[in-house]
């Protein structure tokens, strides 16, 4: 059965010894070394970061491509004419 921190409330294998946030759960207590809880990054807050950045990307793309692809189209169906 997996263990929860105290600490942090994540849930570890039974046979951890160190939470990811430094409890230490044969001692019951935090190393001095361990990130304190206002300064972690949740993995889901990360998880929405990237999922912004990406459908940034695609809007921005959305709306530049229009005028990229006016100026290198003509560009490129001149350089495949046989028409040479």
């Amino acid at each position: 059965m997996p263990k929860e921190c105290p600490e942090c409330e994540l849930l570890s294998p039974e046979n951890t010894i160190v939470c990811d946030c430094g409890f230490v759960f044969k001692k019951g207590k935090l190393k001095k070394y361990s990130i304190p809880p206002s300064m972690r990054i949740k993995a889901t807050s990360l998880s929405f970061n990237w999922a912004i950045i990406f459908i940034s990307v695609l809007v921005l793309a959305r709306i530049i491509y229009p005028f990229v692809a006016n100026d290198i189209l003509p560009f490129i169906k001149l350089l495949l004419s046989s028409d040479h």
